[in-house]
């Protein structure tokens, strides 16, 4: 095509602009919509860390929390810590623990992510008493391995009533984590074979989850923290940890999630992720 006029040549360029910045913008937003889209399956976690990483970090986190008890700031007033103790009675990797790592892995018929099972060989909890699932008499804080098992063997009557009224979000919901994510996206479909691994509260609603179903590339499982109107979900065991720290060492008012510039500032900074993809 050619332009034999001045005026000509710049309605020209003026289309040309507006047609490659609306092509820019097209293949932005095309780029947004499947970065949203984008499944956990397709992520790295960023756990490259190790039993002796979990000690230094919960070492750091006890204290932090008694440091804070001792002040009167800690939002313990709200929340109940879910590490009680340290250093465990127990040091060490010990073969017994590894062997009831595996023989739970074999009774739920999957395979534990790492972060999980180098958190259980550092701290090795102990059963939570009483253990009533029936009544909701739970105490505050992780299972012990055999305590462990799948939310439809621990609270049959609890799914029944959640599967009447069940809810599944979309992909673009629900595959949003950190503080963009909404708590009140979830998949139901999720919940009977999800993991029961602790309770961050006395009620049956209150409960730390991991969703087997729900991978990273790198084999780490989403986490969940469930309670009464919703819940937080994480990329990993690793990453729910880290955002447990700071509602027990920080004095917040709410549930996580908490902002990575707000996990950096405390002991989670000893205790990183590489590559963090999520706010």
């Amino acid at each position: 095509m050619f332009v034999h006029d001045r005026k000509g040549l710049s309605l020209l360029l003026l289309f040309l602009v507006f047609y490659c910045a609306g092509c820019s913008g097209n293949s932005s937003s095309d780029s947004e919509a499947r970065s949203a889209k984008m499944s956990l399956t397709e992520r790295q976690s960023g756990y490259k860390l190790n039993v002796e990483s979990w000690r230094n970090f919960l070492s750091c986190w006890h204290s932090s929390e008694s440091s804070f008890k001792k002040k009167g700031q800690s939002s313990d007033e709200f929340y109940s810590s879910v590490i009680p103790k340290w250093p465990p009675l127990v040091n060490g990797d010990t073969r017994e623990q590894r062997r009831a790592i595996e023989k739970l892995e074999r009774s739920l018929g999957v395979p534990l992510p790492k972060s999980y099972k180098d958190f259980l060989l550092a701290y090795h909890p102990e059963d939570l008493s009483p253990f009533d699932v029936n009544h909701g008499d739970v105490g505050i804080g992780f299972f012990s391995i055999p305590q462990v098992d799948r939310f439809s063997e621990l609270f049959p009557n609890l799914l029944a009533l959640y599967e009447q009224v069940p809810i599944e979000s979309s992909d673009t919901e629900y595959f949003t984590y950190g503080t963009e994510q909404n708590d009140v996206s979830m998949r139901t479909s999720y919940l009977r074979n999800a993991i029961v691994i602790g309770k961050h509260g006395t009620s049956n609603y209150e409960l730390i989850l991991l969703h087997p179903q729900v991978r990273t590339a790198d084999g780490e499982a989403e986490a969940v923290l469930r309670y009464h109107s919703g819940q937080f979900r994480a990329p990993s065991f690793a990453e729910l940890m880290r955002q447990l720290s700071v509602l027990h060492t920080m004095p917040v008012d709410q549930l996580p999630p908490y902002a990575q510039a707000s996990v950096f500032n405390t002991c989670a900074r000893s205790f990183p992720l590489e590559n963090v993809w999520w706010e």
